[in-house]
């Protein structure tokens, strides 16, 4: 369980959009597990594993608009939510506990930075965060106008500044400033699994849930079952950056991991550099060419390479 900040309250915490309760955190998990449950009654279904996420500071990234109050003096640009009823009028946001600390930490000084200099704030319109359970945070600026060198030294100034990675965006252009990734670290049976995980590309955002899940499918695994064994190989639709391919893989002999986004097959394959995974091709296809391929209904120049006849899924 993540603890709260120094004299933080569990209570009255409201977030547009969301209903946020974390002081009820526990009661809400037993009743969506008593439903799940009663929902599979019938069936002969094994027991409910049940994990439960931090209450609070538990998601590794956040977007929020920013909204540019042109009647205050000085004029300021804070971040915004919307409710769900109310799409056009923004609610300014000073804290929000379901990001992760490091995020929180953050997002106070980048604004006070950002309202202290014209540069950084001219036709900003949204911020998004992608965090590490390590303390890393990359920072994307977004605008309504294009960036230029002047923009980039002022960036690069209060990257610096906030010890923190920062991107700029803008209509058909991205500046990375020192990198568009955080590593993350999971933990897996005792070993350490690291993942490049990319701005703009999707990746689990709650970091221990997804411990969770990993962990209890290899521990699945490592037990002998009539679907892991060494003689045989598995493929995975729609993997993202490799984040189960890489640590299911030591139980198989080999592994395809399919996707259809470039970056994230990119991530794929830098992650199983960085974590000396040998055993795993990343393909660029859709699920419905997958299945097309693996039924032997069309030839797809992207598996040229690999012999599909010789996998036994």
């Amino acid at each position: 369980m993540s603890a709260p900040f120094p004299n933080e309250s569990t209570s009255g915490i409201h977030i547009p959009g969301l209903q946020f309760s974390p002081e009820n955190y526990a009661a809400q998990l037993g009743e969506k597990a008593s439903a799940v449950t009663a929902g599979f009654a019938s069936l002969a279904m094994p027991e409910f594993t049940i994990f439960a996420s931090p209450p609070l500071h538990f998601r590794m990234r956040a977007e929020f608009r920013i909204w540019h109050d042109k009647h205050s003096e000085p004029q300021r640009c804070h971040y915004a939510m919307f409710e769900r009823n109310a799409p056009r009028t923004p609610v300014e946001i000073t804290h929000f506990p379901i990001a992760c600390k490091a995020i929180c930490e953050v997002m106070a000084p980048l604004l006070e930075k950002i309202n202290a200099c014209p540069m950084l704030a001219a036709k900003l319109f949204q911020v998004e965060f992608l965090a590490s359970s390590s303390g890393e945070v990359v920072a994307t600026l977004i605008y309504h106008r294009q960036l230029d060198a002047a923009w980039q030294t002022k960036a690069k100034a209060l990257e610096q500044q906030l010890n923190i990675a920062i991107i700029g965006r803008a209509r058909k252009q991205k500046i990375v400033l020192s990198r568009d990734y955080v590593i993350e670290t999971i933990e897996v049976n005792g070993r350490s699994f690291q993942y490049e995980q990319k701005e703009n590309s999707f990746t689990q955002p709650n970091a221990a849930i997804n411990r969770d899940m990993i962990t209890w499918v290899s521990q699945y695994l490592a037990t002998p079952n009539q679907y892991s064994t060494s003689l045989s190989d598995f493929i995975e639709l729609y993997c993202g950056n490799g984040n189960f391919t890489l640590p299911i893989a030591q139980y198989f002999r080999r592994a395809i991991g399919t996707e259809i986004s470039k970056t994230s097959i990119a991530s794929a394959q830098r992650n199983c550099q960085l974590n000396q995974v040998e055993n795993i091709e990343f393909i660029r296809l859709s699920g419905a060419e997958t299945a097309s391929a693996l039924q032997r209904e069309r030839e797809f120049r992207r598996l040229r390479h690999i012999e599909l006849d010789s996998y036994a899924f």
